[in-house]
């Protein structure tokens, strides 16, 4: 399965409902947003919505009948954490709830989808979503690449 090239085909063919695309995958969670079994979507933006166009599993097909939008005017924050296979970006609301979207990295056919998600975190600053960090000291949310950057330093250290 090539990434770069299902997003790219879908761009060709103009099925994509918005901009700066990235392949994806939401699992359900305990954030209560999305309660469905585990799938992959081309995520997009566009008019301050976010767009999750879920994909069949064996053909990544677009499956337009499971599509799924949010408002971003819903999220008054969000987190970016860094793992050692994929990322993992967290959309938080007003009400608690979270959203929880997985994409994998460092490989060459993710690059897209690294660089369109990065994107899409700064124009969540714009619109207002603020970054959540994760502070051990008191025990709140105060997680940034810089301090996961640290934290891998610190093991290679050791």
């Amino acid at each position: 399965m090539n990434r770069k090239q299902i997003i790219m085909d879908l761009r060709l063919s103009g099925k994509l409902k918005g901009v700066k695309p990235a392949y994806v995958y939401i699992r359900p969670n305990m954030g209560k947003i999305y309660n469905k079994g585990q799938s992959d979507f081309i995520m997009s933006m566009k008019n301050d919505k976010l767009y999750f166009q879920k994909l069949t599993f064996f053909f990544h097909k677009l499956k337009p009948e499971e599509d799924i939008e949010f408002n971003l005017h819903r999220f008054k924050e969000y987190s970016h954490i860094t793992k050692r296979i994929c990322n993992v970006l967290y959309l938080y609301d007003k009400e608690g709830k979270y959203l929880e979207i997985y994409y994998n990295k460092g490989i060459p056919d993710t690059i897209p989808t690294e660089d369109n998600i990065l994107r899409m975190v700064k124009e969540f600053k714009n619109l207002g979503i603020k970054e959540r960090r994760f502070d051990d000291e008191e025990g709140s949310d105060t997680t940034t690449e810089e301090s996961n950057q640290e934290v891998r330093e610190s093991k290679e250290e050791k």
